[in-house]
């Protein structure tokens, strides 16, 4: 079974945005709401990741040396750039539809507070 990463690093640095998110999804009535947990907590792990990444490159540079099955020295781009990329799309998507699900759910409520508007009438 793997080992489940430690995420303390990115809830930190990003603290006050994800606040924003809470504040959202609980003004919406969703923050308990099991798809948005779990898309939430997708969306922390791929912050996670990107900062990983991130520090990869920042201390290992752009390029990399790699050795090939001959023995000869090559400088290759940064493997973390290709997971960078990957993951800042995918968390573009995760946080899309993460507003997504905040959005139905706030224009569900106004829905419901219409209704009860039009029944006490």
């Amino acid at each position: 079974m793997a080992k489940r990463m430690k995420t303390v690093p990115t809830c930190e640095k990003y603290r006050q945005e994800l606040q924003e998110i809470e504040d959202a999804a609980k003004a919406a009535n969703c923050d308990t709401n099991f798809l948005y947990r779990t898309t939430l907590d997708r969306y922390v792990t791929q912050l996670d990741l990107l900062t990983n990444a991130q520090d990869d490159m920042n201390k290992n540079g752009l390029t990399v040396r790699k050795i090939t099955p001959r023995g000869a020295e090559v400088e290759v781009a940064n493997p973390a750039i290709q997971i960078y990329n990957q993951t800042a799309s995918a968390a573009n998507s995760t946080v899309s539809t993460l507003l997504r699900i905040v959005q139905t759910f706030k224009f569900m409520a106004a829905k419901a507070d219409e209704a009860d508007e039009d029944d006490e009438l």
